[in-house]
């Protein structure tokens, strides 16, 4: 039972080598090429089973890797759950009134992601990088008000990878959880992606540890929890002039509405312009603090990308993609590197030290 597991492993480790890393030789060197690399011994601790990979004429993935990314995103958002309070006063539900054209968030995003094979066909990684960006909000009803707010911050995750193919052709599977801490928000915002990428390598004959990779990709992100946090009136840009407009426009909204309606938002309408007069009474030390439960307008989108293989230690790849009212474009360079010790799950027994 041990050896068919340790085969079958040995198996999934065969697929996806020659598909992540496509280090397959032209068919006349391939025998030669096979032959040496039984004879050589592997040197790393990672991935474990990489020694039996060798004896097997696999040529084993450098199993360690840093990568620094620069992602650009632009896409939009939706919200409810809205409720605003005025100068830190009682919070007021807009839930069953507000109406958006359009919330717009737009980053550029920079990480570094540390990942490590532990076996072939298992990756993972941790990522930190810093996101600077700005949220664009157009509300509609019941007064029309457009504010862009800056918001940085820097965020941290986790993720695993699971990877096979055949051939050629190759399949990945992603998971991962992040954390973000951005300025203008109380608690970080979590969110969780997955993604599916199906790809092709393509050999070189004259450079064996070069190659190309195209692939189709598709992710969903999901943003989980409430999102709450307080902002100056200063920073929206509200002065005294724009409250007086808000209140008139205000006003408008109400008296448009029918009389049961009327009758149903009274308690509201005039909260809101309580709270409009409170602000407007001390514009140099008011704020509005928020809390709403945010979600993206679009969850999934589909992404083409490729990657130069250099050698064994450098890749350089890009990715584009997008779907409704959003789009995402990323370029990274990866280095990769083994660290040196006797191989995990490699089926030789340790030497004894003589007496």
């Amino acid at each position: 039972m041990k050896r068919a597991l340790s085969l079958l492993i040995l198996l999934c480790f065969c697929y996806t080598v020659k598909a992540q890393y496509t280090n397959v030789q032209p068919k006349k060197k391939r025998d030669q090429y096979i032959d040496s690399l039984k004879k050589t011994k592997y040197p790393y601790v990672f991935p474990a089973l990489g020694q039996k990979a060798r004896k097997q004429g696999i040529d084993v993935i450098l199993p360690h890797g840093i990568m620094a990314n620069g992602v650009y995103t632009k896409q939009n958002l939706k919200l409810n759950d809205l409720q605003v309070a005025f100068n830190d006063g009682a919070p007021i539900s807009l839930d069953s009134i507000a109406k958006f054209d359009y919330i717009t968030g737009e980053g550029y995003i920079t990480n570094f992601r540390f990942d490590t094979y532990v076996f072939p066909f298992l990756n993972l990684y941790a990522l930190a990088g810093t996101l600077t960006g700005h949220t664009t909000v157009s509300l509609a009803e019941p007064i029309k008000f457009t504010t862009t707010t800056s918001n940085p911050g820097q965020y941290y995750g986790l993720g695993v990878m699971l990877a096979g193919g055949f051939g050629s052709f190759w399949v990945t599977s992603d998971f991962n959880f992040a954390w973000t801490d951005l300025e203008l928000l109380d608690h970080p915002v979590k969110t969780r992606l997955i993604g599916l990428r199906v790809g092709k390598a393509f050999k070189m004959p004259d450079h064996p540890q070069q190659n190309f990779a195209l692939w189709v990709a598709t992710q969903n992100q999901k943003v989980f929890n409430e999102t709450s946090g307080k902002i100056s009136a200063q920073d929206l840009g509200i002065t005294g002039g724009k409250i007086n407009d808000m209140q008139d426009q205000l006003d408008t909204w109400y008296q448009n509405l029918p009389p049961p309606k009327q009758q149903l938002y009274e308690g509201l309408y005039n909260r809101l312009n309580n709270g409009l007069a409170d602000l407007e009474s001390n514009l140099t030390n008011g704020s509005i603090t928020y809390q709403f439960n945010k979600s993206l307008l679009t969850p999934w989108h589909v992404s083409l990308g490729g990657q130069w293989q250099i050698n064994k230690h450098w890749q350089i790849r890009g990715e584009a993609g997008g779907a409704y009212k959003k789009q995402q474009y990323m370029l990274s360079v990866n280095y990769r590197f083994g660290i040196k010790g006797r191989n995990i799950m490699s089926g030789e027994k340790k030497e004894s030290t003589p007496q």
